[in-house]
């Protein structure tokens, strides 16, 4: 079986796995099955942070001439939202 750059065996996982097995993190996908609505129904994890950084992966997503995707797994329903504190 081929190994993705992950270094892992080379597999398609549906969303719902590929965010149980990554938690809110960046991964770079291939081979992605979309739904009606573009949303991923199933890809093979080509990168993720156990290897590489947010921004490598980013970075490797653009210099991958589409073939690559980089997403989030975070869930939707989380909202970030920064803190910022003044001194004054």
């Amino acid at each position: 079986m081929a190994r993705t750059r992950n270094g892992q065996n080379r597999r398609r996982l549906t969303w719902e796995e590929i965010c149980r097995l990554y938690p809110n993190q960046q991964v770079g996908l291939a081979e992605i099955e979309r739904g009606s609505y573009d949303e991923i129904i199933s890809a093979v994890v080509e990168y993720s942070e156990e290897n590489y950084t947010r921004s490598e992966i980013n970075g490797l997503a653009a210099r991958s001439e589409g073939r690559i995707y980089s997403e989030n797994t975070t869930p939707r329903s989380i909202l970030n939202v920064g803190v910022a504190v003044v001194n004054g």
